[in-house]
């Protein structure tokens, strides 16, 4: 019923060794690398006899579940509501934008975090999101469901299924341009540091009158192969950042489509 989440690794330094995995479609969040380890005491021969009477505590549901019952929840309640195939169409609408609203805290956060030099933030920030998003995704999943379920709303639910598919493109490319300037900045400020210390360095030589031509050159060389990565970083950004132009523009024209079915 429900769009495949969409994860993304947080690998940015300084954030911990291990990257985080945030899915933000269902809100799961975990840690590349994890093991999941349990300590049992060894059972004791004279009391583990009743032990298996006790019925043991369910698990607790998996994001998938918790989301698909989201999902039956609101379409329960939209049924309950009695709308009608435009009705349905505008509460997408509305859902739609405050996913767009989203996806501008999203941004926005990102731009505060740079400007504060604030890299353990940016998890929190995906938690934030998270919420958002898993919330959002369920009701246009209920929302979809219920256009199938009426009959004047298949062609609807076909587009708002379009359109949810490319918003799972545009939030991994979105996840990826974060992570690329998140690393981008990192590592621009380690060059700007190596090259502060060479000027330093530099200075205090030619103040003593002796300055190693060999060395000078060799630290110049370095520092020209250091912008390598950057430049990677930096042709990634701007590709990534196309590719969200065009899923954007393929959105709005799903959008533009519903909008002459909701007049039809």
């Amino acid at each position: 019923q429900a769009q495949g989440p969409e994860q993304m690794a947080l690998n940015c330094p300084p954030v911990p060794h291990r990257g985080q995995v945030v899915d933000l479609e269902t809100g799961t969040i975990s840690r590349e690398g994890d093991e999941t380890s349990t300590t049992s005491a060894s059972a004791d021969p004279a009391t583990s006899a009743g032990a298996g009477e006790a019925a043991s505590p369910p698990p607790p549901p998996t994001a998938q579940e918790a989301h698909d019952t989201a999902v039956e929840v609101r379409l329960a309640a939209l049924k309950e509501q009695g709308l009608s195939t435009s009705d349905l169409i505008h509460h997408f609408f509305e859902t739609q934008e405050q996913r767009v609203a989203v996806f501008r805290e999203f941004d926005s956060g990102l731009d505060e975090i740079l400007a504060r030099d604030d890299f353990d933030a940016y998890p929190a920030l995906c938690e934030r999101v998270t919420t958002a998003f898993s919330g959002l995704s369920a009701a246009v999943a209920a929302t979809k469901l219920a256009l199938e379920r009426n009959g004047g709303g298949v062609v609807a639910s076909r587009l708002v299924a379009r359109v949810q598919s490319f918003e799972g493109e545009k939030l991994t490319l979105t996840a990826a341009v974060h992570l690329d300037t998140l690393r981008r900045h990192r590592y621009a400020q380690a060059i700007d540091a190596t090259r502060s210390d060479a000027a330093e360095t530099e200075g205090q030589g030619a103040a003593g009158g002796e300055v190693d031509a060999a060395e000078t050159g060799g630290r110049g060389a370095v520092a020209t192969a250091n912008l390598k990565p950057l430049i990677m970083l930096d042709e990634s950004i701007v590709a990534g950042r196309e590719k969200l132009r065009k899923t954007t523009q393929e959105i709005n024209e799903a959008l533009e489509e519903l909008r002459f079915e909701l007049e039809e």
